[in-house]
C-alpha cells in the first residue's frame, strides 16, 4: 500500500495538479482503506502492478488517449472489486 500512495502522489506530482494532489493527500486514508480492501483479492496485487505499468507505458509513449485509457481501466476496476466485495 506504501509503493501504491507512492506511485499515486507520482502521478499528480507529473501532471503539476496540485490541487488534486492535495485532495489526494487529504483523502489518502480512505484510499489506503479502499485500496488495501481490494488489494487481499487474489491476483489482484499483480494486476495493480500491471495496470500501473501500462499507465507508465502511456506516460512514457506520451500517447494521451492510451493513457487516459489506462487510468480509466485501473480506476474503474478498483472500484468496481471494492464495490462487489
Amino acid at each position: 500500500m506504501t509503493l501504491d500512495k507512492s506511485f499515486h502522489r507520482q502521478m499528480f506530482l507529473i501532471s503539476e495538479r496540485n490541487i488534486f494532489l492535495q485532495s489526494y493527500d487529504v483523502f489518502h486514508n480512505l484510499t489506503i482503506f479502499i485500496g488495501s480492501q481490494v488489494i487481499k483479492q487474489k491476483g489482484r496485487m499483480e494486476e495493480v502492478i500491471q495496470e500501473h505499468q501500462e499507465i507508465v507505458n502511456s506516460l512514457e509513449e506520451k500517447n494521451k488517449e492510451k493513457l487516459e485509457q489506462s487510468i480509466n481501466k485501473h480506476l474503474i476496476t478498483t472500484q468496481k472489486l471494492y464495490i462487489d466485495k
